[in-house]
């Protein structure tokens, strides 16, 4: 069966502003004469941004500087154009201001939509110009730009078809051969062209895909909804001088040419090449994609785009939206813009060129959809070209998380949280919980303020802001005030090791002052259970009920060295600590040469793999056998753990990991990808918490319920496809060996027997299900009562197992 191809163009409209990204070191330090950059605004007439606020009027020509282009010494410049607010339907031109204004528009736009397109404009003194048939608001985003005319010459446009004038549309299944070179503004040595195709109101759904004639291709350059006049800009190569066009059904075309190329600089291009459709798990393995969702799409060394690229040429298509939205296309190793590649709206199939950046080290880039009504939606991508470079880089078949086929990676490339308890960590695909001081009606999972050791600032800052991203990495810092206090951080999709063993990677700077200090861990638990940690102090630990973790504080006995410390198992609420053999140790991490480790997990067997800090060499650092585990899929944790490290040397005092960052990297696991759970968490209480045992302020986070009820609202609940249950997690205190019942949304309370042992005054992480009927999209309510007075709950999470594809 042939499968239905799209692609499509859409300009940053929703956001409103971005910084030119860096100039990679990872390649060879030369002039570029193509330069990708970050979206950068340079005209907003809502706001006032490059021109007066105010729609462009009818007539009025209007000159836009481009400053970051005009000081590279561009020659013509790479642009996003998006028409709003439209008064009625019409067009957008935009062109060299030293040029009088040509025939031929850029973008076609109607009330009710924004409309969003590429271009490519030679500039003059810095600038260009526009105008527009209709009074419209108008943005306009930088992409790029070309120095010289190596790469690219940009012309004035020039109509090279009009099948409404000539009278023979495109044929479904016909190929049309178009000559471009030689023509008015096009040399006769032109290997490369750029194009801008208009769809004029077809009778049907389908898409129109221009490549070179005689080269096969699986993409497309147009996509379009029944009824639309619709246009997308793209660079195609030149067969002798001319390109073919194809439909997939009957339709009216307008070609304009916009420029051209000989194709000896750094810009190639070739046939289009679809490199993700989401519509097709079996082929992309990435499923729909949820609104809020971050898609990570190797680039280089795919798809024909080689291993060495700087930049990529993409066509990027939304197809099936549900709702208004749009998505945004950037190097995943730089901050998420704020800006738009794309525009979107309910049932039309929209596509945009995309000029972007690689990311340095991955080659990757990423994608977001946002939805207004958080639908989801299908996004293909197609590689038309891409920028020459010279970056060194891993084979595309191994990720930055060290494994051939993940089937789950973050590089921490940039943050993405919403100031939510996740803090700077996508609250969709991450967890966070967080355990501090605990006296009920003194003190109520009091957490220290703490200073981030990175990031730029080292103030003191409190719960979420402990959890950042930055430089590629994520940093955990915990002020342990005095006491035992832990913070954890869990994606929400679960590893499978079941009747096999299993891989975790992961990178930390692992500089543990010892077992009485901070010190990193990591677990798999049976359930999404928040707090989870080993035992200190003979302490009753807050643990899931079926797990194996290790924490990595210590267990060398030399100075610089750290290693495995402690292995630890849950089996049906019950803790013990396996002996393990230690032969070897590693060299101290820090965020700047961390060590690296490997996970090897069976249900019987635990192997923990390391590197010297900065080093590639694993050595054998622990082996845990015959565990037989209760379990054989979890979720995986990395916790930072601390037990008064202002003692880990001591009579003194004097330790210094009391205030800690730990710095983490490149999580990934292997295995199937079965599914990923939707957690919603209850806000934190944020309240002044009291004074720790060292003196430092803190801020509770908890709920105490007393004999309640107490009422707590979960908001923006949804799912994205059918869970197979619900259930609430949290963390629970009491003096009494109770944990309190819960109701959802006024319905019957839930009643759950202690299931641990006899030992109060200490935290317990438990999972309670809930009837799936009872959880509505939206927000819900969650009653708690308790039958003791001192009962106090925390990091309260709502769980909808198995909500979510795995992209």
């Amino acid at each position: 069966m042939r499968r239905s191809r799209l692609g499509f163009l859409v300009l940053p409209v929703l956001a409103l502003g971005l910084a030119v990204g860096p100039t990679s070191s990872g390649h060879a330090a030369r002039p570029l004469s193509v330069t990708p950059v970050q979206p950068t605004r340079v005209l907003d007439t809502r706001i006032g941004i490059g021109a007066p606020a105010g729609p462009l009027a009818i007539g009025v020509h209007l000159p836009v500087e481009i400053p970051s282009a005009a000081a590279a010494g561009a020659a013509s410049v790479a642009l996003n154009l998006t028409a709003t607010d439209a008064a009625a339907d019409g067009w957008l031109k935009a062109w060299p201001c030293n040029e009088d204004e040509p025939s031929t528009s850029s973008l076609n736009f109607t009330p009710g939509r924004t409309s969003a397109n590429a271009a490519v404009i030679r500039l003059t003194s810095g600038k260009v110009c526009l105008a527009s048939s209709q009074p419209v608001q108008v943005v306009i985003d930088v992409t790029g730009w070309y120095v010289d005319t190596a790469d690219f010459t940009a012309s004035s446009p020039n109509r090279l078809m009009d099948t409404r004038i000539t009278g023979d549309p495109l044929i479904a299944g016909t190929e049309r051969h178009l000559k471009v070179a030689g023509t008015p503004g096009v040399s006769g040595k032109a290997t490369i062209a750029a194009l801008n195709l208009t769809v004029d109101r077809p009778g049907r759904a389908g898409y129109v895909v221009a490549h070179p004639c005689g080269q096969t291709t699986n993409g497309s350059t147009v996509n379009f909804s029944a009824g639309e006049t619709v246009a997308n800009f793209t660079l195609v190569g030149l067969t002798a001088g001319e390109v073919c066009i194809a439909a997939s059904t009957d339709v009216a075309l307008i070609v304009d040419s916009f420029g051209w190329s000989t194709g000896a600089g750094q810009l190639k291009v070739q046939s289009p090449t679809r490199l993700l459709d989401t519509r097709d798990p079996a082929t992309y393995g990435i499923g729909t994609s949820a609104s809020g969702d971050t898609v990570r799409l190797r680039a280089a060394g795919v798809g024909g785009i080689p291993n060495t690229a700087d930049g990529a040429v993409l066509t990027v298509t939304v197809a099936n939206p549900a709702g208004a939205g749009y998505v945004t296309v950037w190097p995943c190793d730089q901050a998420f813009p704020t800006a738009s590649t794309l525009n979107t709206f309910p049932n039309a199939l929209r596509s945009n060129l995309s000029l972007v950046k690689l990311s340095v080290v991955s080659g990757e880039v990423c994608l977001r959809y946002v939805s207004a009504n958080a639908t989801p939606t299908d996004l293909i991508v197609d590689a038309v070209g891409w920028i020459e470079g010279s970056a060194s880089r891993a084979p595309a078949g191994l990720t930055s998380c060290g494994l051939a086929a993940p089937a789950f990676c973050d590089t921490f490339d940039s943050p993405a949280g919403a100031g939510t308890r996740t803090g700077d960590l996508d609250p969709v695909l991450w967890g966070v919980s967080r355990i501090g001081n605990t006296n009920p009606g003194q003190h109520i999972n009091d957490v220290a303020v703490t200073s981030v050791m990175g990031c730029g600032s080292a103030e003191f800052t409190a719960a979420p802001r402990d959890v950042r991203v930055c430089d590629g990495q994520m940093y955990e810092a915990v002020n342990d005030g005095g006491g035992v206090a832990n913070l954890n951080t869990y994606p929400k999709q679960p590893f499978s090791f079941a009747g096999r063993t299993g891989k975790v990677t992961f990178d930390v700077s692992a500089d543990s002052d010892g077992s009485h200090g901070a010190w990193p861990e990591f677990v798999v638990t049976d359930k999404p259970v928040p707090g989870v940690r080993r035992s200190i102090s003979d302490m009753i630990p807050a643990g899931a009920a079926n797990s194996i973790g290790f924490s990595l504080d210590g267990g060398c006995g030399v100075p610089g060295l750290t290693g495995v410390g402690a292995v630890f198992v849950t089996k049906n609420n019950v803790y013990s600590e396996p002996s393990f053999k230690t032969p070897n140790c590693v060299t101290k991490g820090s965020a700047r040469t961390m060590n690296h480790f490997e996970v090897r997990l069976s249900q019987n067997r635990l192997e923990v793999w390391g590197t010297d800090a900065g080093a590639g060499n694993l050595k054998q650092l622990a082996v845990a056998d015959n565990l037989g585990l209760t379990f054989g899929q979890g979720l995986v944790w990395l916790d930072d753990v601390h037990y008064n490290a202002r003692k880990a040397i001591e009579p003194c005092e004097c330790g210094t990991q009391f205030n800690h960052t730990f710095v983490w990297d490149n999580l990934g696991f292997d295995g199937p990808k079965t599914y990923r759970d939707l957690g919603f968490d209850v806000p934190d209480a944020l309240q002044a918490g009291g004074t720790t045992l060292a003196g430092d302020s803190s801020t509770a986070l908890g709920y105490q319920v007393g004999t309640g009820p107490i009422d707590l609202q979960v908001s923006g609940v949804r799912r994205d496809q059918a869970p197979t249950g619900a259930q609430i997690v949290l963390n629970t205190y009491s003096f009494a060996a109770v944990v309190p019942s819960v109701s959802v949304n006024g319905g019957p309370s839930i009643q759950t027997p202690w299931p641990f042992d006899a030992q109060t005054y200490s935290w317990r992480s438990i999972s309670i299900p809930v009837p799936l009927d009872q959880i509505h999209d939206g927000t819900n309510t969650l009653t708690f009562t308790s039958g003791d007075s001192s009962t106090i709950i925390s990091n309260i999470s709502l769980i909808l197992v198995a909500a979510s594809p795995v992209p």
